[in-house]
């Protein structure tokens, strides 16, 4: 199937200071005369630290996105998270979801039928997915709900499901066509006093601007033994082949280790990964033991992983 060309957003960029290299090139390198993968990454210098394990250590792994627009890509020498080079203002990155961004990647305000459709199907798939692993009736919050069809569809199998989404147009959609509990809202929008039993975060997290606080403030939302659901691209799979790699909006690029080690660094442990050819797609649940923070080699492997499908 073709894909079809979608415009890069507007999206709103912060400053950065710093200085580095500017050679052309899209795909990882590959390992030659015993010089490693980071190695033949040119440095890069920003002010931001990597938003997982602190260091401020970087490598420019990519100047273009997926369409071949110009975009900075950065890995962290670390850990091997994959981010922007650059992070979106905070406040212009609200009024984006707020109103730009649907319109800018499906063509639309407001959904069309085939789209609600597809949502519908997925929201049964989820719901088969996690109910095995859920408290029947328990109060569940979808942040990022789109036009809500998840939160109906868990709402209908008996949980007290709601939905945060941050678009005017989706939200009104979800509440006035299928009467879903979708609020217009966003992330900090979370209650605070350990109330929910289940979060879901589904293709949510690489949006970001910091997916390490987005965790800490869902851990204070859930009680105790309250579950989180994550799923977002893999940056390892064949689906993220150098041609496919590195979409505008999406701030992170995670792979299953990288998305594992920040939920353990804030306060979460995995209770199931499950098996997917193009998503990190884990149960996650709130933890009070105190996980070692292990992130050396971390870059060498994402680079491995993303090095397997180069052409």
């Amino acid at each position: 199937m073709t894909q079809m060309a979608i415009p890069r957003p507007s999206l709103p960029r912060g400053s950065n200071n710093g200085t580095h290299n500017r050679p052309r090139f899209n795909n990882p390198p590959r390992a030659v005369h015993n010089r490693s993968l980071l190695d033949q990454l040119p440095s890069f210098s920003r002010q931001e630290a990597c938003d997982l394990c602190d260091a401020n250590a970087f490598r420019l792994l990519s100047q273009r996105d997926r369409d071949g627009r110009p975009l900075d890509t950065v890995i962290c020498e670390q850990c091997g998270l994959v981010c922007h080079a650059e992070l979106p203002d905070p406040i212009g990155l609200t009024a984006y979801y707020q109103t730009a961004y649907r319109q800018q990647y499906h063509g639309q305000r407001a959904p069309r039928p085939h789209r609600v459709i597809r949502a519908w199907k997925a929201g049964r798939h989820y719901l088969k997915l996690l109910r095995p692993f859920l408290p029947a009736g328990g109060h569940l919050c979808e942040v990022g709900a789109g036009l809500g069809a998840n939160v109906q569809a868990f709402s209908e199998a008996g949980f007290r499901a709601w939905g945060l989404e941050p678009g005017y147009d989706y939200a009104s959609y979800a509440r006035n066509v299928l009467r879903a509990d979708v609020r217009l809202g966003q992330l900090d929008d979370l209650p605070p006093n350990e109330c929910l039993d289940v979060v879901l975060l589904i293709h949510v997290i690489e949006h970001l601007r910091s997916p390490r606080a987005a965790l800490h403030r869902i851990r204070g939302a859930l009680r105790p033994w309250g579950l989180l659901y994550i799923e977002c691209p893999d940056l390892s799979t064949p689906h993220s082949a150098p041609h496919r790699c590195f979409h505008p909006a999406h701030i992170y690029d995670f792979t299953s280790e990288t998305l594992t080690r920040l939920a353990l660094r804030c306060g979460f442990r995995v209770v199931h990964s499950f098996r997917s050819d193009a998503h990190v797609s884990v149960l996650l649940q709130r933890s009070d033991e105190q996980e070692p923070d292990q992130v050396g080699g971390g870059a060498a492997r994402t680079l491995q992983g993303l090095n397997r499908f180069s052409r």
